[in-house]
């Protein structure tokens, strides 16, 4: 049976850093997470949250821009900003 210097169970910001740290101080550091590494924050709640009203203030502003003189010819399209966050973070892990 393996033995570690200290268990952290949820592998969210405060999982990993308490992992980091551990490690960083010579502990043997074990780290338990049920569904995705990052928490509910990253994956769920606040990124995606923020990446949404990103896009939603981006095509807010481009349909006014002719308000500061300048002609777009074209159409913003919003494709799945969800999708592009999921990508990103899980291209990063």
């Amino acid at each position: 049976m393996n033995k570690y210097d200290l268990i952290v169970i949820g592998m969210g910001p405060a999982g990993m850093a308490a992992v980091g740290m551990g490690t960083k101080m010579g502990l043997k550091v074990l780290g338990i997470e049920k569904k995705a590494i990052g928490g509910e924050c990253l994956n769920v709640g606040c990124i995606p949250s923020k990446a949404i009203l990103k896009v939603a203030r981006m095509k807010h502003d481009l349909g006014k821009v002719e308000d500061f003189g300048m002609n777009l010819e074209c159409e913003a399209k919003i494709k799945n900003p969800l999708e592009i966050v999921r990508r990103q973070v899980y291209a990063h892990t």
